[in-house]
Protein backbone atom coordinates (compact mmCIF):
# COMPACT_ATOMS: atom_id res chain seq x y z
CA UNK A 1 0.00 0.00 0.00
CA UNK A 2 1.43 3.45 -1.17
CA UNK A 3 1.75 6.30 1.53
CA UNK A 4 1.52 9.87 0.23
CA UNK A 5 4.46 12.21 1.13
CA UNK A 6 3.52 14.72 2.93
CA UNK A 7 3.76 18.59 0.98
CA UNK A 8 5.54 21.60 2.77
CA UNK A 9 3.41 24.79 1.75
CA UNK A 10 4.93 27.89 1.58
CA UNK A 11 1.74 29.84 2.26
CA UNK A 12 0.26 27.14 5.22
CA UNK A 13 1.87 26.23 7.88
CA UNK A 14 0.93 22.47 9.88
CA UNK A 15 -1.64 23.66 11.57
CA UNK A 16 -3.87 25.21 8.20
CA UNK A 17 -3.12 28.63 9.17
CA UNK A 18 -1.33 30.94 7.08
CA UNK A 19 2.42 32.03 7.78
CA UNK A 20 2.95 35.43 9.27
CA UNK A 21 5.01 36.68 6.37
CA UNK A 22 2.17 35.86 3.86
CA UNK A 23 -0.92 37.06 6.34
CA UNK A 24 -0.27 40.59 4.51
CA UNK A 25 0.24 39.12 1.21
CA UNK A 26 -2.92 37.72 0.96
CA UNK A 27 -4.64 40.32 2.74
CA UNK A 28 -4.02 42.85 0.04
CA UNK A 29 -4.50 39.82 -2.75
CA UNK A 30 -8.51 39.60 -1.17
CA UNK A 31 -8.98 43.43 -1.52
CA UNK A 32 -7.41 43.55 -4.93
CA UNK A 33 -9.99 40.54 -5.76
CA UNK A 34 -9.73 37.60 -8.37
CA UNK A 35 -10.59 39.91 -11.86
CA UNK A 36 -8.35 42.04 -10.90
CA UNK A 37 -5.42 39.78 -10.00
CA UNK A 38 -5.90 37.81 -13.11
CA UNK A 39 -5.84 41.20 -14.66
CA UNK A 40 -2.46 42.38 -13.09
CA UNK A 41 -0.74 38.69 -13.83
CA UNK A 42 -1.62 38.77 -17.65
CA UNK A 43 -0.01 42.37 -17.20
CA UNK A 44 2.82 40.99 -15.81
CA UNK A 45 4.02 38.31 -18.01
CA UNK A 46 3.12 40.06 -21.19
CA UNK A 47 5.87 42.73 -19.55
CA UNK A 48 8.50 39.82 -18.98
CA UNK A 49 8.10 38.24 -22.68
CA UNK A 50 8.72 41.88 -24.03
CA UNK A 51 12.03 41.94 -21.79
CA UNK A 52 13.18 39.10 -23.73
CA UNK A 53 15.90 39.69 -25.96
CA UNK A 54 14.55 39.46 -29.95
CA UNK A 55 14.65 35.98 -31.52
CA UNK A 56 14.99 34.36 -28.27
CA UNK A 57 11.58 32.78 -28.19
CA UNK A 58 11.84 28.83 -29.47
CA UNK A 59 9.90 28.16 -32.28
CA UNK A 60 7.16 25.86 -31.18
CA UNK A 61 7.29 25.83 -27.15
CA UNK A 62 5.08 27.70 -25.28
CA UNK A 63 5.64 30.84 -23.40
CA UNK A 64 6.80 30.11 -20.17
CA UNK A 65 4.07 31.83 -17.13
CA UNK A 66 4.88 34.11 -14.31
CA UNK A 67 3.33 33.85 -11.04
CA UNK A 68 2.75 36.94 -9.73
CA UNK A 69 2.83 36.20 -5.92
CA UNK A 70 6.01 36.40 -4.01
CA UNK A 71 7.28 33.56 -1.74
CA UNK A 72 7.94 35.89 1.51
CA UNK A 73 10.17 35.11 4.27
CA UNK A 74 10.76 36.73 7.89
CA UNK A 75 13.46 38.82 9.19
CA UNK A 76 14.49 36.10 11.12
CA UNK A 77 13.87 33.18 8.56
CA UNK A 78 16.47 35.03 6.54
CA UNK A 79 18.69 35.71 9.40
CA UNK A 80 19.17 31.73 10.27
CA UNK A 81 19.25 31.22 6.49
CA UNK A 82 22.08 34.05 5.77
CA UNK A 83 24.18 32.38 8.33
CA UNK A 84 24.05 28.95 7.28
CA UNK A 85 24.67 29.92 3.50
CA UNK A 86 27.82 32.07 4.47
CA UNK A 87 28.91 29.17 6.34
CA UNK A 88 28.12 26.70 3.74
CA UNK A 89 30.33 29.14 1.34
CA UNK A 90 33.41 29.40 3.91
CA UNK A 91 33.64 25.49 4.46
CA UNK A 92 33.31 24.77 0.32
CA UNK A 93 36.18 27.31 -0.34
CA UNK A 94 38.62 26.05 2.69
CA UNK A 95 37.85 22.48 0.72
CA UNK A 96 38.45 24.01 -2.52
CA UNK A 97 41.65 25.66 -1.12
CA UNK A 98 42.92 22.69 0.66
CA UNK A 99 42.91 20.41 -3.02
CA UNK A 100 44.32 22.64 -4.92
CA UNK A 101 46.55 23.57 -2.43
CA UNK A 102 48.53 21.10 0.72
CA UNK A 103 45.58 18.46 0.16
CA UNK A 104 45.63 17.55 3.59
CA UNK A 105 42.01 16.23 3.82
CA UNK A 106 43.52 13.73 0.62
CA UNK A 107 46.54 12.90 2.62
CA UNK A 108 44.52 12.17 6.26
CA UNK A 109 41.49 10.20 4.26
CA UNK A 110 38.75 12.43 5.28
CA UNK A 111 38.20 12.89 1.05
CA UNK A 112 38.81 9.51 -0.89
CA UNK A 113 41.69 10.29 -3.47
CA UNK A 114 39.88 8.69 -6.19
CA UNK A 115 36.78 11.18 -5.73
CA UNK A 116 39.26 14.02 -6.70
CA UNK A 117 41.67 12.39 -9.14
CA UNK A 118 38.84 10.57 -10.86
CA UNK A 119 36.94 13.82 -11.83
CA UNK A 120 37.69 15.19 -15.20
CA UNK A 121 36.53 18.65 -13.78
CA UNK A 122 39.76 18.59 -11.12
CA UNK A 123 42.18 21.26 -12.69
CA UNK A 124 45.68 19.56 -11.89
CA UNK A 125 47.74 22.43 -13.43
CA UNK A 126 45.96 25.21 -11.03
CA UNK A 127 47.57 22.94 -7.95
CA UNK A 128 50.14 25.01 -6.09
CA UNK A 129 51.41 24.89 -2.72
CA UNK A 130 50.95 28.79 -2.56
CA UNK A 131 48.17 30.90 -1.28
CA UNK A 132 46.24 32.88 -3.78
CA UNK A 133 45.58 36.51 -3.55
CA UNK A 134 41.83 35.77 -4.12
CA UNK A 135 39.63 32.80 -2.64
CA UNK A 136 39.26 30.38 -5.32
CA UNK A 137 35.36 30.47 -4.35
CA UNK A 138 34.51 33.10 -5.42
CA UNK A 139 30.86 32.84 -6.61
CA UNK A 140 28.87 31.03 -4.24
CA UNK A 141 24.43 30.60 -4.39
CA UNK A 142 22.40 27.95 -3.22
CA UNK A 143 18.68 26.49 -4.19
CA UNK A 144 17.09 25.95 -1.34
CA UNK A 145 13.78 23.81 -0.07
CA UNK A 146 11.71 24.14 2.89
CA UNK A 147 11.81 20.88 5.27
CA UNK A 148 9.90 22.21 8.47
CA UNK A 149 8.29 25.03 10.09
CA UNK A 150 11.61 26.43 10.84
CA UNK A 151 14.26 24.32 9.17
CA UNK A 152 15.56 24.02 5.07
CA UNK A 153 18.10 22.13 2.88
CA UNK A 154 20.14 22.97 0.50
CA UNK A 155 19.04 21.52 -2.89
CA UNK A 156 21.80 22.09 -5.18
CA UNK A 157 24.93 24.55 -4.53
CA UNK A 158 26.21 27.02 -7.69
CA UNK A 159 29.62 27.53 -8.30
CA UNK A 160 29.45 29.34 -11.29
CA UNK A 161 26.18 29.60 -13.26
CA UNK A 162 22.91 30.04 -11.44
CA UNK A 163 20.22 29.08 -14.36
CA UNK A 164 17.19 31.29 -13.62
CA UNK A 165 18.49 34.45 -11.73
CA UNK A 166 18.18 37.12 -14.80
CA UNK A 167 14.49 35.53 -14.67
CA UNK A 168 13.81 36.17 -11.53
CA UNK A 169 15.49 39.51 -10.68
CA UNK A 170 13.86 40.71 -13.49
CA UNK A 171 10.81 39.07 -12.68
CA UNK A 172 10.68 40.53 -8.98
CA UNK A 173 11.49 44.57 -10.48
CA UNK A 174 8.21 44.04 -12.71
CA UNK A 175 6.06 42.31 -10.08
CA UNK A 176 6.72 45.26 -7.79
CA UNK A 177 5.21 47.74 -10.56
CA UNK A 178 2.66 45.44 -11.85
CA UNK A 179 1.26 44.86 -8.40
CA UNK A 180 2.76 47.31 -5.86
CA UNK A 181 -0.06 46.48 -3.37
CA UNK A 182 1.41 43.20 -2.27
CA UNK A 183 4.77 44.61 -1.98
CA UNK A 184 3.86 47.59 0.06
CA UNK A 185 1.34 45.45 2.47
CA UNK A 186 4.27 42.73 2.96
CA UNK A 187 7.18 44.78 3.65
CA UNK A 188 9.27 42.96 1.39
CA UNK A 189 12.56 44.48 1.63
CA UNK A 190 14.03 46.43 -1.73
CA UNK A 191 16.49 44.39 -3.96
CA UNK A 192 18.36 48.07 -4.57
CA UNK A 193 20.92 47.90 -1.66
CA UNK A 194 22.29 44.34 -2.75
CA UNK A 195 22.29 44.97 -6.06
CA UNK A 196 24.88 48.24 -5.86
CA UNK A 197 27.05 45.82 -3.15
CA UNK A 198 27.30 43.64 -5.48
CA UNK A 199 28.44 45.23 -8.45
CA UNK A 200 30.64 47.47 -6.00
CA UNK A 201 32.36 44.61 -4.95
CA UNK A 202 32.36 42.82 -8.64
CA UNK A 203 34.22 46.04 -9.80
CA UNK A 204 36.46 46.49 -6.55
CA UNK A 205 37.76 43.14 -7.87
CA UNK A 206 38.04 44.08 -11.24
CA UNK A 207 40.88 46.77 -10.02
CA UNK A 208 39.53 48.44 -13.51
CA UNK A 209 39.20 45.67 -15.52
CA UNK A 210 36.07 45.00 -17.48
CA UNK A 211 32.89 43.78 -15.25
CA UNK A 212 30.45 41.86 -17.61
CA UNK A 213 27.96 38.81 -17.91
CA UNK A 214 29.56 36.05 -19.44
CA UNK A 215 26.97 33.75 -21.39
CA UNK A 216 26.44 30.60 -21.29
CA UNK A 217 24.06 30.36 -23.77
CA UNK A 218 26.40 29.14 -26.30
CA UNK A 219 28.75 25.91 -26.05
CA UNK A 220 32.03 27.22 -27.12
CA UNK A 221 33.22 23.70 -28.33
CA UNK A 222 30.36 22.78 -30.39
CA UNK A 223 28.48 26.76 -31.02
CA UNK A 224 25.08 24.93 -30.26
CA UNK A 225 22.98 27.75 -28.77
CA UNK A 226 20.74 27.43 -25.93
CA UNK A 227 17.54 29.63 -26.11
CA UNK A 228 16.88 29.71 -22.95
CA UNK A 229 20.02 30.37 -21.27
CA UNK A 230 21.01 33.43 -23.86
CA UNK A 231 17.64 34.92 -22.52
CA UNK A 232 18.34 34.55 -18.88
CA UNK A 233 21.80 35.52 -19.29
CA UNK A 234 20.65 38.57 -21.04
CA UNK A 235 18.19 39.72 -18.46
CA UNK A 236 20.57 39.46 -15.59
CA UNK A 237 22.78 41.46 -17.43
CA UNK A 238 20.05 43.58 -17.81
CA UNK A 239 18.88 43.79 -14.14
CA UNK A 240 22.64 44.39 -13.12
CA UNK A 241 23.35 47.04 -15.37
CA UNK A 242 26.52 45.02 -17.38
CA UNK A 243 27.43 44.25 -20.60
CA UNK A 244 26.79 41.04 -22.24
CA UNK A 245 29.83 38.99 -23.61
CA UNK A 246 29.11 36.28 -25.69
CA UNK A 247 31.80 33.85 -26.50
Amino acid sequence: MMQAQSVRDEMIDRSGRLRTAWVPVMEAVSELGHDELTRRAAALNRQMRLAAPLGAAVAGAAPPHYDPLPAPLTASEFMVLEAGVQQRARLLNLVLEDVYGPQRLLADGSLPPALIFGQPHFLRSLHTRKALAAPRLSFYAVDLVRTGERSFSVHQDHTGVISGLGHALNMRRMAAGCLPELFRAGGLRSLRPSREMMIDHLQRQADGGLVAVLSAGINARTGDINSGDMTDDALLARARGLLLVEP
